[in-house]
């Protein structure tokens, strides 16, 4: 009886050991809900930080992860959907009349923003690439700014939904020097297409 009160007892430390390392590891960043009734109903969107990691899941209501994507950056990022600065949210920007999950972080040499969309024949969400060459090899999962700016304006969404990221323009010869501008991305065709690039003044 006593060894398996000792037992009993080695078990109860090690649950409770488990799981604050557990709560320690997980930081919550932002929550949000979405209803989708092809996905089952109502889902939950949790941005958080495990370890030095910023991670992104969207469960339904039986506890089934549509979505687990880790370490899409290490610090926390805002963008700015249609005037508003967030790190995430829920909007169409697809412009087919269903939400998208939008998330964003910093990933050491510019920042990222995620448009997570749901796949009805595989019952997931994944990220919608973004296109700026004809390559499809080149074509990213997110969309990058070099030019980070605190304030979410570096990535942006606009009322005509144009995905927008101020970046460097590179010259094509030495003589010219590096420029700022701005990359318009619109979904077209299943990814987000290269549309236009704006020299800022």
């Amino acid at each position: 009886m006593k060894k398996f009160n000792s037992m009993l007892l080695v078990l109860t430390i090690f649950i409770i050991f488990s799981s604050t390392i557990h709560s320690e590891e997980i930081e919550m960043i932002k929550s949000a809900k979405m209803k989708l009734e092809a996905a089952g109903g109502e889902l939950t969107i949790n941005k958080f930080f495990a370890g030095n990691e910023i991670c992104v899941e969207i469960i339904d209501e039986t506890g089934k992860k549509l979505l687990e994507m880790h370490g899409i950056g290490t610090q926390e990022k805002l963008f700015s959907l249609r005037g508003k600065a967030t790190g995430l949210a829920v909007a169409d920007v697809t412009g087919d009349g269903v939400e998208e999950v939008l998330a964003s972080a910093f990933y050491g040499p510019a920042s990222a923003l995620y448009v997570f969309k749901f796949d009805e024949a595989g019952k997931k969400f994944a990220p919608i690439k973004f296109a700026d060459s004809d390559d499809a090899y080149l074509h990213r999962e997110y969309m990058v700014s070099d030019l980070p700016a605190t304030d979410g304006t570096d990535m942006r969404i606009d009322d005509e939904l144009n995905l927008i990221a101020r970046g460097k323009i590179f010259p094509s010869s030495a003589e010219e020097s590096v420029k700022t501008g701005e990359y318009h991305f619109k979904f077209i065709d299943e990814v987000f297409k290269l549309i236009e690039i704006k020299e800022l003044k």
